[in-house]
């Protein structure tokens, strides 16, 4: 997002407490995909768009060493879940999403080093991905750098004042800088609520921890994303996987050490890819979720606080491209707006509120689908761009603001 505005002419300002996307985007699974989106069509379609917009991305900046389109392969080890894997094959393929069902057999044609059952379905969706969430964001950062952005890392957001009117007005630093806005982008994840507090929004968020382990190998023998039984896997790149469970994440809250949980993580991985077995866990991290209470993105502006906008979305990864799109555009009436994307961290902040509904975030920024819809909300936030415009503040100095399933 603050590569597309710095690209349109926005003076685009980035503010981390860390270094771009050493947060939880660096300890994301970061699959791509929508076959795990389908509790609501109109979610299911954002996700599709999100993919999309990857492959776009990938063709306007190269894929370079974060974009790895090589599917995804689940599969199940009792009756109940396997019925339940099939249904849902079922119902993507009747909203038109690529799938393919494989036996063992032949999923292990596709990955040799796999261990399972010669007769147990397998499901492939051959459109899905995973992505270098590191690479991508240094990546999109250091380009709006070079079209003009600033980046100041090292920094929290400790303030945000507004006018009279109640749109926004300054960002204060814990460095002591103060800069003039025109637009604040909240996209600080799971500490998203403390930044809302800011301007007295309530942002409910869920607690939901998730513990994500590298393991180090002297060769990556799987080349996709595998939902296997009791462990999910991916490449890292070459000498390198991840690995995240869910029923391990139920025992984050049980006292068990995080060492243990990645032992018990890396055991399963060993049953499911038997080469991993020289394998060494490399470093394990418990993160949180940036999901909002109920369930779905907050992305767009508040209306009760003009010149707010939130990107706050679990599944971030594959819902930021498509997301993009519904933010302003610059005005074809010129000018050009200072914005300031904070992905601030700040323990001292206050607590999230309790678990509510969202609310006050435009709707036609939540839960948007594809096709008229989608043109209606960029239609929308293209009048709302054309109406902000860069304010000079006297004194301030410049800048202070086989089977078809793809090949590994």
């Amino acid at each position: 997002m603050g590569w597309n505005l710095s690209r349109q002419g926005a003076e685009v300002v980035f503010i981390d407490a860390l270094q771009p996307g050493e947060g939880v985007t660096n300890w994301s699974f970061a699959w791509v995909n929508a076959s795990n989106k389908t509790v609501r069509k109109s979610y299911f379609d954002l996700n599709v768009a999100g993919m999309a917009a990857h492959r776009e991305l990938a063709g306007t900046i190269g894929p370079d060493s974060w974009w790895f389109p090589s599917g995804h392969l689940r599969w199940a080890d009792d009756p109940a879940a396997e019925m339940k894997l099939l249904e849902t094959a079922e119902l993507l393929a009747s909203w038109e999403y690529r799938v393919e069902v494989f036996t063992g057999a032949e999923a292990r044609r596709l990955e040799p080093a796999l261990a399972m059952p010669g007769e147990v379905p397998v499901v492939c969706y051959p459109d899905e991905a995973w992505v270098h969430g590191r690479h991508l964001v240094s990546s999109l950062v250091g380009r709006a750098v070079e079209a003009g952005a600033e980046l100041r890392s090292g920094t929290a957001v400790c303030d945000i004042s507004t006018r009279t009117e109640g749109s926004v007005r300054t960002v204060a630093l814990s460095d002591g800088t103060r800069l003039d806005v025109d637009i604040v982008v909240n996209a600080a994840g799971p500490h998203a609520a403390n930044v809302a507090a800011l301007v007295a929004r309530q942002l409910p968020m869920r607690r939901e921890p998730g513990l994500v382990t590298r393991i180090d190998c002297a060769r990556v023998p799987i080349g996709r994303v595998m939902h296997a039984p009791h462990i999910e896997i991916r490449p890292d790149g070459d000498a390198s996987m991840v690995l995240h469970s869910r029923e391990i994440d139920a025992l984050i809250d049980t006292g068990e050490d995080p060492s243990e949980l990645a032992r018990m993580l890396h055991e399963s991985a060993r049953n499911v890819v038997p080469e991993l077995g020289s394998s060494r866990i490399a470093e394990t991290r418990t993160a949180h979720r940036p999901i909002p209470a109920d369930g779905f993105p907050s992305v767009g502006g508040v209306p009760s606080v003009p010149g707010y906008y939130e990107a706050v979305s679990h599944s971030g990864i594959t819902s930021a491209r498509s997301s993009a799109g519904y933010w302003p555009r610059r005005s074809s009436a010129g000018g050009e707006t200072r914005c300031w994307r904070t992905s601030a961290r700040n323990g001292s902040l206050p607590d999230s509120p309790g678990e509510r509904q969202v609310e006050g975030v435009e709707p036609l920024a939540r839960h948007s689908t594809s096709g008229e819809e989608q043109d209606r909300a960029l239609s929308a936030w293209s009048r709302t761009w054309s109406g902000v415009r860069r304010r000079e503040t006297p004194g301030s100095p410049p800048g202070s603001g086989s089977p078809s399933c793809p090949g590994p």
